[in-house]
């Protein structure tokens, strides 16, 4: 720093640590400006926030409630109500003269070594009707018709709208035939959708089940625009097959 003739004073600004000076006091300078331009926010208590958020639960458990309204008043849409009809055992049928076992069947090479459901399989081949243990009249009524019908054919006793397509049990579950038979009666009483005839229930007389679930619908859904039939094994995505469709 040198003097002048005025009385004022010459800085030297080729000092060492001028440079980090400045930069430090407009960094300085610009943090305050920021600090005027967004002042800090008061905390929020936490009773005001408490109220914040019961207010935003009670908002969507009402916009909730008004969604639901709506899908139910677009399913009614002025279509007669569907009254629930209680599902009912099938009366006594009459298919026929007993079909008998097929005794030809035990002269097949090595037939005592077959399993004992492929044993009745080939005595029984001939066999078509059959009596009905439990049928499901309703599952198709109500003034708007039927746009998917899904036909579920089980084996083993496992058990838009469902039906469920049963035999009755294998000899080989002779055992749980009772307590079988009282799930299915339980299932009927509640859903609605069983359809059983009395034909064992193997994965060998599935394609027969087919065809009387042909014969079911013909009788008892015929304007069903869509029917999806399949296995207790198969994973269906409803809303995806009714998207698609």
């Amino acid at each position: 720093m040198d003097s002048r003739e005025d009385g004022g004073f010459d800085f030297d600004l080729s000092l060492p640590g001028l440079p980090d000076i400045q930069r430090r006091c407009q960094e300085a300078t610009r943090y305050t400006d920021l600090k005027m331009a967004f002042p800090r926010r008061r905390a929020v208590k936490p009773k005001t926030l408490t109220c914040l958020l019961v207010g935003l639960s009670f908002l969507g458990l009402h916009l909730w409630f008004l969604k639901a309204k709506s899908q139910q008043e677009r399913m009614s849409d002025g279509s007669p109500q569907i009254a629930r009809v209680a599902p009912v055992a099938a009366p006594p049928s009459s298919p026929g003269p007993q079909c008998l076992a097929n005794a030809s069947a035990n002269a097949t090479a090595n037939f005592e070594r077959l399993a004992t459901c492929i044993q009745d399989f080939l005595r029984y081949l001939h066999c078509r009707h059959f009596p009905l243990l439990w049928d499901a009249p309703a599952k198709c009524a109500g003034g708007r018709g039927t746009f998917l019908l899904l036909a579920v054919k089980s084996y083993g006793g496992r058990t838009g709208r469902r039906l469920f397509r049963l035999g009755a049990a294998a000899r080989e579950d002779a055992e749980r035939a009772e307590g079988l038979a009282a799930v299915v009666a339980l299932e009927a009483r509640d859903h609605g959708g069983v359809l059983q005839e009395a034909s064992a229930d193997t994965f060998l007389n599935l394609t027969l089940k087919h065809v009387h679930l042909i014969h079911w619908l013909e009788a008892r859904c015929l304007h069903a625009r869509f029917l999806l039939s399949g296995g207790d094994d198969v994973l269906v995505h409803t809303a995806n097959v009714l998207r698609f469709l």
